[in-house]
Protein backbone atom coordinates (compact mmCIF):
# COMPACT_ATOMS: atom_id res chain seq x y z
CA UNK A 1 0.00 0.00 0.00
CA UNK A 2 2.91 2.59 0.83
CA UNK A 3 4.06 2.61 -2.51
CA UNK A 4 0.59 3.41 -3.88
CA UNK A 5 0.05 7.46 -4.09
CA UNK A 6 -3.47 7.62 -4.66
CA UNK A 7 -4.07 5.56 -0.80
CA UNK A 8 -0.86 7.92 0.69
CA UNK A 9 -3.18 10.56 -0.49
CA UNK A 10 -6.15 9.18 0.95
CA UNK A 11 -4.15 8.58 4.16
CA UNK A 12 -2.68 12.09 4.93
CA UNK A 13 -6.13 13.62 3.96
CA UNK A 14 -7.76 11.06 6.43
CA UNK A 15 -5.36 11.90 9.05
CA UNK A 16 -5.85 16.42 9.13
CA UNK A 17 -9.49 15.68 9.00
CA UNK A 18 -8.77 13.60 11.89
CA UNK A 19 -6.79 16.27 13.68
CA UNK A 20 -9.43 18.80 12.76
CA UNK A 21 -12.23 16.66 14.07
CA UNK A 22 -10.54 16.21 17.54
CA UNK A 23 -9.12 19.89 17.51
CA UNK A 24 -12.85 20.96 17.65
CA UNK A 25 -13.62 18.80 20.39
CA UNK A 26 -11.46 20.07 22.63
CA UNK A 27 -12.71 23.19 23.01
CA UNK A 28 -11.40 23.51 26.68
CA UNK A 29 -7.87 23.36 25.58
CA UNK A 30 -6.47 26.86 25.74
CA UNK A 31 -3.40 28.22 23.36
CA UNK A 32 -0.63 29.59 25.50
CA UNK A 33 1.91 32.27 24.19
CA UNK A 34 4.86 33.82 25.56
CA UNK A 35 6.38 36.29 23.58
CA UNK A 36 9.55 38.01 25.50
CA UNK A 37 11.63 40.79 24.16
CA UNK A 38 14.28 43.20 25.65
CA UNK A 39 15.17 46.65 24.37
CA UNK A 40 18.05 48.73 25.53
CA UNK A 41 17.24 52.38 24.69
CA UNK A 42 19.07 55.13 24.46
CA UNK A 43 17.54 58.81 25.43
CA UNK A 44 18.70 61.96 24.88
CA UNK A 45 20.84 63.20 28.18
CA UNK A 46 22.73 60.25 28.12
CA UNK A 47 19.88 58.55 29.45
CA UNK A 48 20.01 54.34 28.79
CA UNK A 49 17.23 52.21 29.94
CA UNK A 50 17.00 48.61 29.39
CA UNK A 51 13.25 47.39 29.45
CA UNK A 52 12.17 43.44 29.78
CA UNK A 53 8.82 42.43 28.69
CA UNK A 54 7.55 38.74 29.06
CA UNK A 55 3.75 39.02 28.18
CA UNK A 56 1.80 35.46 28.50
CA UNK A 57 -1.61 35.35 26.78
CA UNK A 58 -3.89 32.70 27.09
CA UNK A 59 -6.76 31.75 24.86
CA UNK A 60 -9.44 29.54 24.32
CA UNK A 61 -11.48 29.82 20.95
CA UNK A 62 -14.64 29.74 19.59
CA UNK A 63 -16.65 27.96 22.53
CA UNK A 64 -19.83 27.85 20.70
CA UNK A 65 -18.90 31.42 19.16
CA UNK A 66 -17.30 32.50 22.86
CA UNK A 67 -13.60 33.65 22.54
CA UNK A 68 -11.56 33.88 25.96
CA UNK A 69 -8.34 35.69 25.54
CA UNK A 70 -6.49 36.91 29.49
CA UNK A 71 -2.92 38.13 28.88
CA UNK A 72 0.21 38.46 32.59
CA UNK A 73 2.08 41.10 31.04
CA UNK A 74 5.23 42.11 33.31
CA UNK A 75 7.74 44.82 32.23
CA UNK A 76 10.52 45.23 33.68
CA UNK A 77 12.49 48.43 33.71
CA UNK A 78 16.47 49.61 34.60
CA UNK A 79 17.53 53.07 34.31
CA UNK A 80 21.39 53.31 34.33
CA UNK A 81 21.47 56.35 36.24
CA UNK A 82 18.84 55.38 38.54
CA UNK A 83 17.29 51.82 39.42
CA UNK A 84 14.74 49.47 38.80
CA UNK A 85 10.60 49.78 38.05
CA UNK A 86 8.54 47.20 37.20
CA UNK A 87 4.32 47.44 35.84
CA UNK A 88 2.30 44.17 36.65
CA UNK A 89 -1.07 43.75 34.06
CA UNK A 90 -3.18 41.76 34.30
CA UNK A 91 -6.23 41.49 31.86
CA UNK A 92 -9.18 39.04 30.62
CA UNK A 93 -11.27 39.48 27.35
CA UNK A 94 -14.15 37.96 26.32
CA UNK A 95 -15.95 38.22 22.71
CA UNK A 96 -18.47 36.68 20.96
CA UNK A 97 -19.55 37.90 17.67
CA UNK A 98 -21.73 34.44 17.20
CA UNK A 99 -24.33 35.33 19.65
CA UNK A 100 -27.78 33.72 19.10
CA UNK A 101 -26.28 31.57 16.35
CA UNK A 102 -25.79 27.67 16.19
CA UNK A 103 -22.03 26.39 15.83
CA UNK A 104 -21.08 24.71 13.16
CA UNK A 105 -17.43 24.25 13.61
CA UNK A 106 -17.84 20.61 15.03
CA UNK A 107 -20.13 20.05 12.60
CA UNK A 108 -17.71 20.57 9.80
CA UNK A 109 -15.42 19.23 11.24
CA UNK A 110 -16.94 15.38 11.61
CA UNK A 111 -18.61 16.18 7.62
CA UNK A 112 -14.91 16.54 6.61
CA UNK A 113 -13.90 13.56 8.95
CA UNK A 114 -16.47 11.26 7.88
CA UNK A 115 -15.98 11.64 3.82
CA UNK A 116 -12.27 11.24 4.29
CA UNK A 117 -12.67 7.85 6.36
CA UNK A 118 -14.33 6.82 3.39
CA UNK A 119 -12.01 7.90 1.05
CA UNK A 120 -9.55 5.89 2.66
CA UNK A 121 -11.41 2.99 3.37
CA UNK A 122 -11.94 3.24 -0.82
CA UNK A 123 -8.61 3.49 -1.03
CA UNK A 124 -7.73 0.48 1.21
CA UNK A 125 -10.92 -1.58 -0.58
CA UNK A 126 -9.27 -0.97 -4.18
CA UNK A 127 -6.20 -1.96 -3.10
CA UNK A 128 -6.84 -5.42 -1.65
CA UNK A 129 -9.04 -5.95 -4.27
CA UNK A 130 -6.35 -6.15 -6.81
CA UNK A 131 -4.13 -7.49 -4.94
CA UNK A 132 -6.38 -10.79 -4.69
CA UNK A 133 -6.86 -10.67 -7.99
CA UNK A 134 -3.35 -10.89 -8.63
CA UNK A 135 -2.74 -13.33 -6.11
CA UNK A 136 -5.56 -15.73 -7.53
CA UNK A 137 -3.98 -14.71 -11.09
CA UNK A 138 -0.34 -15.50 -10.34
CA UNK A 139 -1.96 -19.34 -9.99
CA UNK A 140 -4.76 -19.28 -12.60
CA UNK A 141 -2.27 -18.01 -15.58
CA UNK A 142 0.45 -20.02 -15.00
CA UNK A 143 -1.35 -23.43 -14.38
CA UNK A 144 -3.11 -22.51 -17.03
CA UNK A 145 -0.15 -21.64 -19.06
CA UNK A 146 1.24 -25.11 -18.76
CA UNK A 147 -1.69 -27.02 -19.41
CA UNK A 148 -1.52 -24.76 -22.94
CA UNK A 149 2.14 -25.16 -23.93
CA UNK A 150 1.21 -29.18 -23.37
CA UNK A 151 -2.01 -28.51 -25.82
CA UNK A 152 0.28 -26.45 -28.41
CA UNK A 153 2.86 -29.47 -28.31
CA UNK A 154 -0.35 -32.32 -28.96
CA UNK A 155 -2.06 -30.13 -31.16
CA UNK A 156 1.06 -29.09 -33.49
CA UNK A 157 1.16 -33.44 -33.77
CA UNK A 158 -2.04 -33.37 -34.74
CA UNK A 159 -1.46 -30.48 -37.17
CA UNK A 160 1.54 -31.83 -38.79
CA UNK A 161 -0.42 -35.51 -39.31
CA UNK A 162 -3.18 -33.51 -40.72
CA UNK A 163 -0.91 -32.02 -43.21
CA UNK A 164 0.42 -35.00 -44.36
CA UNK A 165 -2.83 -36.65 -45.06
CA UNK A 166 -4.16 -33.40 -46.80
CA UNK A 167 -0.91 -33.30 -49.05
CA UNK A 168 -1.76 -37.12 -49.38
CA UNK A 169 -5.77 -36.35 -50.55
CA UNK A 170 -7.12 -38.27 -47.27
CA UNK A 171 -8.47 -35.56 -45.45
CA UNK A 172 -10.20 -32.30 -46.84
CA UNK A 173 -9.23 -28.94 -47.27
CA UNK A 174 -11.43 -28.27 -44.00
CA UNK A 175 -10.18 -30.58 -41.70
CA UNK A 176 -6.74 -28.90 -42.72
CA UNK A 177 -7.88 -25.47 -42.26
CA UNK A 178 -9.57 -26.35 -38.84
CA UNK A 179 -6.10 -28.13 -36.79
CA UNK A 180 -4.29 -25.01 -38.05
CA UNK A 181 -7.03 -22.60 -36.60
CA UNK A 182 -6.72 -24.57 -33.56
CA UNK A 183 -2.89 -24.51 -33.56
CA UNK A 184 -3.03 -20.55 -34.19
CA UNK A 185 -5.77 -19.87 -31.36
CA UNK A 186 -3.75 -21.71 -28.78
CA UNK A 187 -0.36 -19.80 -29.81
CA UNK A 188 -2.43 -16.56 -29.37
CA UNK A 189 -3.88 -17.98 -26.25
CA UNK A 190 -0.36 -18.88 -24.86
CA UNK A 191 0.75 -15.11 -26.03
CA UNK A 192 -2.24 -13.01 -24.17
CA UNK A 193 -1.77 -15.19 -21.16
CA UNK A 194 2.47 -14.47 -20.97
CA UNK A 195 1.35 -10.85 -21.35
CA UNK A 196 -0.58 -10.72 -18.28
CA UNK A 197 1.68 -12.68 -16.29
CA UNK A 198 4.42 -9.88 -17.09
CA UNK A 199 2.24 -7.50 -14.98
CA UNK A 200 1.81 -9.59 -11.76
CA UNK A 201 4.70 -9.46 -9.86
CA UNK A 202 4.04 -11.90 -7.22
CA UNK A 203 4.93 -15.69 -6.59
CA UNK A 204 2.46 -18.42 -7.58
CA UNK A 205 0.78 -19.95 -4.70
CA UNK A 206 0.72 -23.15 -3.72
CA UNK A 207 -2.36 -25.30 -4.36
CA UNK A 208 -3.14 -25.32 -0.96
CA UNK A 209 -3.24 -21.96 -0.38
CA UNK A 210 -5.56 -21.52 -3.38
CA UNK A 211 -7.89 -24.30 -1.60
CA UNK A 212 -8.22 -22.45 1.21
CA UNK A 213 -8.82 -18.89 -0.48
CA UNK A 214 -11.57 -20.52 -2.25
CA UNK A 215 -13.15 -22.24 1.02
CA UNK A 216 -13.11 -19.04 2.25
CA UNK A 217 -14.74 -17.78 -0.33
CA UNK A 218 -17.58 -19.85 -0.12
CA UNK A 219 -17.89 -18.20 4.09
CA UNK A 220 -17.98 -15.26 2.61
CA UNK A 221 -20.88 -15.40 0.27
CA UNK A 222 -22.78 -17.07 2.50
CA UNK A 223 -23.04 -14.11 5.24
CA UNK A 224 -24.07 -11.80 2.21
CA UNK A 225 -26.71 -9.73 3.67
CA UNK A 226 -29.72 -9.86 1.11
CA UNK A 227 -30.14 -6.38 -1.29
CA UNK A 228 -32.84 -4.72 1.26
CA UNK A 229 -30.43 -5.58 3.98
CA UNK A 230 -27.30 -4.14 2.16
CA UNK A 231 -29.60 -0.70 1.09
CA UNK A 232 -29.89 -0.50 5.27
CA UNK A 233 -26.51 -0.93 5.82
CA UNK A 234 -25.10 1.05 3.01
CA UNK A 235 -27.26 3.99 4.49
CA UNK A 236 -24.43 4.15 7.70
CA UNK A 237 -21.69 4.47 5.55
CA UNK A 238 -19.60 7.39 6.16
CA UNK A 239 -19.51 9.55 2.73
CA UNK A 240 -23.80 9.18 3.44
CA UNK A 241 -23.66 10.74 6.96
CA UNK A 242 -20.96 12.78 5.54
CA UNK A 243 -23.89 14.55 2.90
CA UNK A 244 -26.54 14.10 5.84
CA UNK A 245 -24.47 16.23 7.70
CA UNK A 246 -23.64 18.76 4.99
CA UNK A 247 -27.48 18.89 4.21
CA UNK A 248 -27.78 20.03 8.59
CA UNK A 249 -24.83 22.28 7.70
CA UNK A 250 -26.55 23.86 5.61
CA UNK A 251 -29.82 24.14 7.01
CA UNK A 252 -28.04 25.96 9.99
CA UNK A 253 -26.35 28.27 7.72
CA UNK A 254 -29.56 29.51 6.43
CA UNK A 255 -31.07 30.17 9.58
CA UNK A 256 -28.00 31.50 11.11
CA UNK A 257 -27.91 33.92 8.31
CA UNK A 258 -31.17 35.29 9.49
CA UNK A 259 -28.71 36.58 12.56
CA UNK A 260 -25.58 36.94 10.99
CA UNK A 261 -26.80 39.98 8.63
CA UNK A 262 -27.62 41.63 12.11
CA UNK A 263 -24.08 41.36 12.78
CA UNK A 264 -24.75 41.14 16.93
CA UNK A 265 -21.66 41.04 19.09
CA UNK A 266 -20.64 41.54 22.76
CA UNK A 267 -17.55 42.60 24.90
CA UNK A 268 -16.63 42.18 28.02
CA UNK A 269 -12.96 43.48 29.01
CA UNK A 270 -11.48 43.97 32.53
CA UNK A 271 -7.74 45.23 33.20
CA UNK A 272 -5.83 45.68 36.26
CA UNK A 273 -2.37 47.38 36.24
CA UNK A 274 -0.33 47.34 39.28
CA UNK A 275 3.30 46.36 39.79
CA UNK A 276 4.53 43.69 41.55
CA UNK A 277 4.87 45.71 45.61
CA UNK A 278 1.55 47.11 44.76
CA UNK A 279 -0.24 43.75 43.41
CA UNK A 280 -2.71 43.32 46.25
CA UNK A 281 -3.66 47.09 47.25
CA UNK A 282 -3.76 48.46 43.70
CA UNK A 283 -7.54 49.78 43.14
CA UNK A 284 -6.77 50.68 39.21
CA UNK A 285 -9.30 48.51 37.49
CA UNK A 286 -10.39 48.92 34.32
CA UNK A 287 -13.88 47.14 33.14
CA UNK A 288 -15.82 47.28 29.62
CA UNK A 289 -18.78 45.73 28.85
CA UNK A 290 -20.57 46.34 25.50
CA UNK A 291 -23.35 44.89 22.56
CA UNK A 292 -23.48 46.03 19.59
CA UNK A 293 -25.55 45.11 16.51
CA UNK A 294 -26.21 46.79 12.80
CA UNK A 295 -29.53 47.45 10.92
CA UNK A 296 -29.17 46.62 7.61
CA UNK A 297 -31.44 49.74 5.89
CA UNK A 298 -30.05 49.80 2.71
CA UNK A 299 -27.76 47.77 0.37
CA UNK A 300 -27.03 46.34 -3.17
CA UNK A 301 -28.80 43.50 -2.77
CA UNK A 302 -25.96 41.29 -0.86
CA UNK A 303 -27.96 40.29 1.81
CA UNK A 304 -31.13 38.92 -0.98
CA UNK A 305 -28.15 37.59 -3.15
CA UNK A 306 -26.42 35.59 0.19
CA UNK A 307 -30.08 34.44 0.86
CA UNK A 308 -30.37 33.04 -2.29
CA UNK A 309 -27.11 31.09 -1.87
CA UNK A 310 -27.57 29.64 1.02
CA UNK A 311 -31.02 28.34 0.22
CA UNK A 312 -29.24 27.25 -3.08
CA UNK A 313 -26.95 25.72 -1.20
CA UNK A 314 -29.20 24.00 0.71
CA UNK A 315 -31.22 22.24 -2.08
CA UNK A 316 -28.10 20.93 -3.89
CA UNK A 317 -26.93 19.58 -0.19
CA UNK A 318 -30.16 18.00 -0.78
CA UNK A 319 -30.21 16.47 -3.98
CA UNK A 320 -26.53 15.37 -3.75
CA UNK A 321 -27.45 13.13 -1.06
CA UNK A 322 -30.51 11.88 -2.94
CA UNK A 323 -28.32 11.69 -6.11
CA UNK A 324 -25.88 9.61 -4.33
CA UNK A 325 -28.09 7.48 -2.24
CA UNK A 326 -30.29 6.46 -5.52
CA UNK A 327 -26.85 5.98 -7.34
CA UNK A 328 -25.61 3.46 -4.53
CA UNK A 329 -28.69 1.83 -4.44
CA UNK A 330 -28.80 0.93 -8.34
CA UNK A 331 -25.07 -0.04 -7.78
CA UNK A 332 -25.86 -2.21 -5.34
CA UNK A 333 -29.07 -4.09 -7.37
CA UNK A 334 -26.15 -4.48 -10.33
CA UNK A 335 -23.99 -6.30 -7.79
CA UNK A 336 -26.04 -8.71 -6.85
CA UNK A 337 -27.21 -9.68 -10.23
CA UNK A 338 -23.61 -9.72 -11.05
CA UNK A 339 -23.28 -12.20 -8.54
CA UNK A 340 -26.10 -14.31 -9.44
CA UNK A 341 -24.28 -14.55 -13.21
CA UNK A 342 -20.98 -15.29 -11.57
CA UNK A 343 -22.82 -17.66 -9.55
CA UNK A 344 -24.63 -18.81 -12.97
CA UNK A 345 -21.48 -19.15 -14.50
CA UNK A 346 -19.61 -21.51 -11.85
CA UNK A 347 -22.63 -24.01 -12.50
CA UNK A 348 -22.00 -23.58 -15.80
CA UNK A 349 -18.19 -24.66 -15.05
CA UNK A 350 -19.36 -27.14 -13.24
CA UNK A 351 -21.47 -28.98 -15.79
CA UNK A 352 -18.44 -28.70 -18.95
CA UNK A 353 -15.97 -30.11 -16.34
CA UNK A 354 -18.34 -33.14 -15.30
CA UNK A 355 -18.85 -33.95 -19.07
CA UNK A 356 -15.18 -33.53 -20.12
CA UNK A 357 -14.37 -35.94 -17.51
CA UNK A 358 -17.10 -38.33 -18.70
CA UNK A 359 -15.73 -37.48 -22.36
CA UNK A 360 -12.33 -38.36 -20.91
CA UNK A 361 -12.92 -41.59 -18.84
CA UNK A 362 -15.23 -42.74 -21.53
CA UNK A 363 -12.19 -42.75 -24.28
CA UNK A 364 -9.81 -44.45 -21.53
CA UNK A 365 -11.64 -47.14 -21.69
CA UNK A 366 -12.11 -47.59 -24.96
CA UNK A 367 -8.04 -46.04 -25.82
CA UNK A 368 -7.66 -48.68 -28.48
CA UNK A 369 -9.80 -46.48 -30.80
CA UNK A 370 -7.97 -43.02 -30.13
CA UNK A 371 -4.37 -41.48 -31.28
CA UNK A 372 -2.41 -41.04 -28.17
CA UNK A 373 -2.09 -37.32 -28.64
CA UNK A 374 -6.45 -37.31 -28.91
CA UNK A 375 -6.26 -39.11 -25.53
CA UNK A 376 -3.60 -36.28 -23.92
CA UNK A 377 -5.92 -33.00 -25.39
CA UNK A 378 -9.05 -35.31 -23.89
CA UNK A 379 -7.08 -35.11 -20.59
CA UNK A 380 -6.09 -31.62 -21.07
CA UNK A 381 -9.42 -30.24 -21.50
CA UNK A 382 -10.53 -31.97 -18.59
CA UNK A 383 -7.34 -30.33 -16.24
CA UNK A 384 -8.47 -27.01 -17.93
CA UNK A 385 -12.24 -27.27 -16.75
CA UNK A 386 -10.93 -27.88 -13.49
CA UNK A 387 -9.11 -24.94 -13.60
CA UNK A 388 -12.07 -22.99 -14.96
CA UNK A 389 -14.12 -24.06 -12.12
CA UNK A 390 -11.60 -22.56 -9.45
CA UNK A 391 -11.40 -19.77 -11.48
CA UNK A 392 -15.38 -19.46 -11.50
CA UNK A 393 -15.51 -19.37 -8.00
CA UNK A 394 -13.18 -16.67 -7.68
CA UNK A 395 -14.78 -14.32 -9.77
CA UNK A 396 -17.67 -15.51 -7.15
CA UNK A 397 -15.63 -13.84 -4.18
CA UNK A 398 -14.79 -11.04 -5.85
CA UNK A 399 -18.60 -10.32 -6.67
CA UNK A 400 -19.66 -10.92 -2.69
CA UNK A 401 -16.35 -8.50 -1.42
CA UNK A 402 -17.76 -5.99 -4.01
CA UNK A 403 -21.15 -5.86 -2.85
CA UNK A 404 -19.27 -5.73 0.68
CA UNK A 405 -17.40 -2.31 -0.61
CA UNK A 406 -20.70 -0.79 -1.89
CA UNK A 407 -21.72 -1.57 1.80
CA UNK A 408 -19.04 0.29 3.05
CA UNK A 409 -17.57 -2.37 5.11
CA UNK A 410 -13.43 -1.61 5.36
CA UNK A 411 -12.89 -5.54 3.52
CA UNK A 412 -9.09 -4.85 3.91
CA UNK A 413 -9.87 -5.43 7.42
CA UNK A 414 -12.48 -7.39 7.94
CA UNK A 415 -11.71 -9.82 5.71
CA UNK A 416 -7.69 -9.11 5.12
CA UNK A 417 -6.50 -10.82 7.74
CA UNK A 418 -8.63 -14.05 7.68
CA UNK A 419 -7.43 -14.80 4.07
CA UNK A 420 -3.78 -13.70 4.95
CA UNK A 421 -3.94 -16.46 7.71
Amino acid sequence: MNSDENYLQALLNYKNAEFNYQKSLNMLTPYISLTPSLNLKQQSGNNTTLELQTPLSIELQNINGLNIKSGITFDLSYDFNSSFSNTLNLSIILTNSEIFQENTEQLSALSDYLSKTWLLTSAKNQLFLQYLKDYFNAYYLNEKLGILNKQLDNKTSVYNSKERQYNNGIISESDFIQSKIDLLTTRNDILNISSQLSGIKLQKPSKEEINLLLQLAENIKNKLPTLDEAISKMSKRPDIESLQIDVQLSRINLKNYSIQRFNPSIFFSATYPTSLDKIFSSSNTNISVGFSFSIPILDKGENKNNMDNLNKQLEISTVKLNNTIESLKLSLKNAYTQLDIYLNNLEIALLKSEQQRLSYERMVSNKNYYAQTDLSLAQLNYLLSVLEVENAKFQVLVAALNIYNLIGLDIYSYFGGELSK
